[in-house]
C-alpha cells in the first residue's frame, strides 16, 4: 500500500499492512506531527486553482459519548500499559466488568505521546477493528516501543510524556463535497487500495478549500489529482481527542 509524500511540514502519513487484534489484517495508521513552517503555508502549495475559502467550523464537542470518567479511564489503562511493558514486559490485565460501557465500543483510535510540548510518537487505526478501550492498549504499545521513526521510549522519559488520545468516529460516505465541512471533518480518499487521509485540523491549519483538501488527499495516496471526482470513493470522519491534564479538543 503506497502513500504520497513531499517532504510537507505539518504532517506525513504512511500505510502498512499488519496483522492487528486477534491476527485480523488491518489499515494500521502512523502519523507523524510536525512543526509548521508559518502560518501562511510554506512548504505545500495549492495544487490548482483556489475555490473561494469557506469558514472553518471547530470540531465538534459532543464526545462520542464519552464522560470525564471514561476518558480519564482510557488516559490511565494507556500509561498503565506502557509502564507495564516498560517494567515487567507484559501489558496490563483489565477485568470486563472494569471497563466503562461506552469504551467497550469498536472504535478507530490514535494514540500521541508529546515529551516536553514536542512530538514524540503516534500510532493507532483509523478503523473500529476491536473495542475502544482494547484498541487503546495497542496504539500506546506501539507508540512507546514499536513508532521505527523515533525508536522505543526509555524509562527514563515516562515522567517527561504526555499523552493524548483521539478517537475516530466511524467514516460516512459522501455524495457531494459540500458535506465536507472544513475543520470538523477529516477526509479518506481511497482508489483500488490506495488511501489518502488526512485528519480534520489539517485543512483548517494550511487555510484548505475542499477541492484542495480532496487534491492533497489524493497525491498523499498515490493517485492523480482528479481522482476524486472520478472514480475514488470519498469519505469523512470526526474525532475526539482528550489528553493528560483535562485538554480536550
Amino acid at each position: 500500500m503506497s502513500a504520497y509524500r513531499r517532504g510537507f511540514d505539518m504532517d506525513a502519513i504512511h500505510f502498512r499492512q499488519c496483522p492487528a487484534f486477534g491476527g485480523r489484517f488491518g489499515l494500521i495508521v502512523i502519523i507523524m506531527v510536525l512543526a509548521m513552517c508559518n502560518s501562511q503555508g510554506q512548504g505545500e502549495r495549492n495544487p490548482g486553482k483556489a475555490s473561494e475559502r469557506l469558514p472553518v467550523e471547530a470540531p465538534g464537542k459532543e464526545g462520542f459519548g464519552l464522560t470525564a470518567a471514561d476518558t480519564a479511564f482510557l488516559l490511565k489503562i494507556a500509561r498503565g500499559n506502557i509502564v507495564s511493558y516498560m517494567e515487567k514486559g507484559t501489558g496490563i490485565q483489565i477485568a470486563p466488568d472494569d471497563v466503562p460501557e461506552p469504551c467497550k465500543k469498536p472504535a478507530g483510535v490514535f494514540v500521541t505521546l508529546a515529551k516536553n510540548g514536542a512530538f514524540r510518537a503516534c500510532m493507532g487505526t483509523l478503523f473500529p477493528e476491536a473495542p475502544l478501550y482494547r484498541a487503546v492498549l495497542d496504539a500506546a504499545y506501539r507508540a512507546a516501543f514499536q513508532d521505527w521513526r523515533i525508536g522505543p521510549l526509555a524509562a527514563a522519559e515516562l515522567q517527561e510524556i504526555v499523552i493524548d488520545i483521539a478517537v475516530i468516529t466511524p467514516h460516512t460516505p459522501i455524495a457531494s463535497i459540500d458535506e465536507i465541512v472544513i475543520g470538523r471533518d477529516g477526509i479518506v480518499v481511497e482508489y483500488n487500495g490506495q488511501y489518502g487521509i488526512f485528519l480534520p485540523e489539517v485543512a483548517s491549519a494550511r487555510g484548505y478549500s475542499r477541492e484542495e483538501f480532496l487534491i492533497w488527499a489524493c497525491r498523499k495516496a498515490g493517485l492523480p489529482d482528479y481522482m476524486w471526482r472520478q472514480g475514488a470513493r470519498v469519505s469523512t470522519f470526526r474525532t475526539f481527542s482528550f489528553a493528560e491534564g483535562g485538554a480536550r479538543h
